[in-house]
């Protein structure tokens, strides 16, 4: 049920960003939105990254950051 309440908030909030022109915050949100799961499995789930993830996630923070310019 707690699943299901989230699913829709994130939902709502996206549909929500979209039909008040907010699109780069938006879809901005939704490329974050990865990087910090991946965060936090590291941090609460003790999760460690092989060099190859770490150049994955490093690439995808750069084009994160590429975005916000």
């Amino acid at each position: 049920l707690g699943t299901a309440v989230l699913l829709g908030v994130n939902w709502f909030v996206y549909i929500y960003g979209v039909n008040t022109n907010q699109i780069v915050e938006t879809s901005l949100g939704y490329f974050i939105n990865p990087l910090f799961n991946v965060l936090l499995g590291a941090i609460f789930l003790k999760e460690r990254l092989n060099y190859w993830q770490s150049l994955a996630l490093g690439m995808a923070a750069l084009g994160v950051l590429n975005f916000l310019w």
